[in-house]
């Protein structure tokens, strides 16, 4: 059985509008798939973020407990230090020698003086080990907060790339599918004109408003809109 040409031009209809939706199809997945990479994107800069918080917490316990060993390195100093004083007073009054004058004094003072200067050398260290630790701990916070703000970057700019791959594949969609129309009624004598109607003949026969659709008149385009699947 022969096809005549009025329904050869309909396969041909369907099939270019199959097509046009199976490329609109194609589109919205990668737009899907973009969203996709930004999520997982985002979720790894999120992950590294609570991993440099958790180093933070670990450098604050580090520099506690550095505080804390440090203070008791320098008490055990002082009292080694006063230990050494109290036996060098006790042998030189053992020796009947007067402690207050001369060079026993002078052994005294010095003493004590070097003591001094050791203690103030390993609470300087300790300042030292601690500052060490803060700067780290500022160092994981800066990162993750930097962290943070790159996962809000990737996963604005995803949807935005998504957004942008959706509409195309919208306007892409629409604009196959009323070409295809508009060729269909040229080839089978249902058209006078070859060419899209102009923005303000498209504007009488229909306007197109995402809520509801095609408005105002009932002109192929609106009714092929109208037929989409999916189309919001």
């Amino acid at each position: 059985m022969c096809l005549d040409a009025a329904a050869m031009q309909g396969i041909g209809l369907l099939t270019n509008v199959v097509s046009t939706y199976g490329n609109y199809q194609n589109q919205m997945q990668q737009a899907a798939y973009a969203r996709q990479i930004a999520d997982a994107q985002a979720s790894a800069y999120l992950q590294q973020a609570d991993i440099a918080k958790q180093n933070a917490a670990i450098e604050n316990k580090k520099a506690e407990i550095d505080q804390d060993a440090g203070a008791d390195r320098v008490a055990e100093l002082r009292r080694r230090a006063l230990s050494t004083l109290g036996a060098q007073r006790a042998t030189m009054g053992a020796l009947g020698l007067a402690t207050t004058d001369g060079s026993p004094e002078k052994i005294l003072s010095d003493t004590e003086y070097l003591a001094q200067l050791d203690i103030e050398a390993m609470r300087y260290n300790n300042r030292k080990v601690k500052w060490g630790h803060d700067m780290n701990r500022v160092n994981y916070l800066n990162e993750a907060i930097m962290n943070e703000s790159a996962a809000a970057n990737a996963k604005w700019s995803g949807d935005a790339q998504a957004a942008v791959m959706e509409q195309g594949a919208r306007s892409t969609l629409l604009t196959g599918i009323a070409k295809s129309g508009v060729d269909y009624m040229d080839k089978t004598g249902g058209a006078v004109k070859t060419k899209v109607p102009s923005r303000s003949a498209a504007s009488a026969a229909g306007t197109y408003n995402r809520s509801t659709g095609w408005v105002r008149g009932i002109s192929t385009k609106s009714r092929i809109a109208s037929a989409i699947p999916s189309w919001r």
